[in-house]
């Protein structure tokens, strides 16, 4: 099927993907730059040359949702290299989902991204946020265990030296993400 769209004519299919993928860029774009904001007090850039190791000092807080996730593991690394880890084995709070790390500058991160990770695992568990009930016969509103095959990710610049920076872990910033690395 082919239409005259906006001047133009075109196959119905072909603007539809043409459509898909800028609605896509520009929620990632808009996600990775609006899901993260930053305060402290030094003007230093990210990558800059922070504690006397070399390193950028900063510290990271937020909260992982998908339903909120409860006891989940938090890891950071470079969003540039994954094997890179500056920080792991955090866990997110029991109680609201919320999890605040710190950066030290012995880590010797002098990258301009990071990653945050948040995973399931033993003792882990998500809050059901579906009306219908979620996984086999839990309620909406109630917790169920998740495995580490659950894993919400964000990427954001890296805040300056010893700058903080709020960055909450959803599914959205997951799919960003995921875009991003692409």
């Amino acid at each position: 099927d082919i239409r005259k769209i906006r001047g133009e004519y075109m196959r119905v299919g072909e603007r539809t993907n043409w459509l898909k993928t800028v609605s896509l860029s520009a929620l990632a774009l808009g996600l990775v730059v609006g899901c993260s904001g930053s305060s402290g007090g030094s003007s230093t850039s990210p990558g800059g040359s922070g504690g006397s190791s070399g390193g950028t000092s900063f510290s990271l807080s937020g909260t992982v949702s998908k339903g909120i996730i409860l006891n989940g593991y938090v890891t950071v690394t470079d969003a540039e290299n994954d094997a890179t880890v500056l920080v792991s084995g955090q866990r997110s709070s029991a109680t609201d989902g919320s999890y605040s790390v710190s950066i030290p500058a012995s880590a010797n991160f002098q990258g301009d991204a990071v990653k945050v990770t948040v995973t399931g695992g033993p003792g882990a568990e998500l809050i059901c946020d579906a009306p219908s009930g979620c996984d086999t016969g839990v309620a909406f509103g109630d917790p169920f265990a998740i495995d580490d095959m659950v894993s919400l990710t964000a990427i954001i610049g890296a805040p300056g030296d010893n700058e903080a920076a709020t960055v909450h872990v959803t599914a959205i910033t997951s799919l960003a993400a995921a875009l991003v690395e692409e």
